[in-house]
């Protein structure tokens, strides 16, 4: 399982959290033709360790999901790490069976900065993320859309895209999800067979930094 690359020296720190998980809503799903899956396959993300965005410590913590009824593929307990503090911008989260990444584009570079620059800077949102299996494969990443409109950025909501691939790297599943509160609510769109959530926790918005009311 690849881990994320510390540049500084590190000291892991293990400490508890809670958290809860809600029920998400999937949309019907739709048998995609071979050229779809072609082109789908051409807009996959393909992030790169350079678009990590951040350098630097990352905090180490154990993260117990509440909700027993929720959990799906997700075990009761996972490990989490957030740079510099807890309470940071998510670096990973290990659920065993595989491992998310998370992406945070450079301000300069972004698009999204230039299109809503205030939005951008006060919600700190991973532009996506990457999910390895246990032999570092890539299963499946994600991008973020759009953040919520008319207050729902205040609700934690935004919107992303997930691909799913096989083991020839190629598309076998695509959705368009909304996630709220860090948590994938219900798929707008699907596409394609889903072996299982891979981005049923997201943490698109940093809604725990202080500067966020």
């Amino acid at each position: 399982m690849q881990q994320i690359v510390m540049r500084n020296a590190l000291t892991t720190i293990i400490a508890g959290a809670l958290i809860a998980v809600v029920s998400c809503t999937e949309a019907p799903t739709e048998t995609p033709t071979e050229a779809e899956l072609k082109q789908l396959s051409a807009r996959k993300p393909n992030w790169q360790q350079n678009q990590v965005g951040y350098e630097g410590p990352v905090v180490q913590s154990k993260v117990r999901i509440l909700d027993k009824r929720f959990l799906g593929d997700l075990p009761e307990q996972y490990i989490q790490g957030n740079w510099w503090a807890m309470g940071g911008p998510v670096a990973y989260q290990d659920f065993g069976e595989f491992q998310n990444e998370f992406f945070y584009a450079d301000e300069k570079s972004s698009e999204y900065f230039k299109a809503d620059p205030i939005v951008m800077k006060v919600f700190r949102p991973a532009f996506g993320a990457r999910a390895r299996d246990r032999t570092g494969r890539v299963v499946a990443e994600a991008r973020l859309l759009e953040i919520g409109r008319d207050g729902a950025a205040l609700a934690g909501q935004a919107t992303i895209e997930e691909f799913h691939y096989g083991k020839d790297g190629n598309v076998v599943f695509y959705a368009r999800s909304v996630i709220r509160q860090d948590k994938k609510e219900r798929e707008l769109v699907s596409i394609g067979h889903k072996t299982r959530e891979y981005f049923s926790l997201y943490h698109a918005l940093a809604d725990k930094f202080p500067n966020v009311q």
